[in-house]
């Protein structure tokens, strides 16, 4: 099990057998997250 931290309270879980997610993966996932993280702040859910 891996963790990706998207920003402060959020943590993205990988829950799998691959490798750990390198830091070109990180930040590909920091990109992807971007749309969500916005909603999330919207809401006042971070």
């Amino acid at each position: 099990m891996h963790g990706v931290r998207l920003a402060a309270g959020v943590v993205l879980v990988l829950d799998g057998t691959g490798p750990a997610p390198g830091d070109d993966d990180v930040r590909a996932l920091l990109a992807a997250a971007a749309p969500l993280l916005a909603v999330l702040e919207e809401r006042g859910l971070t």
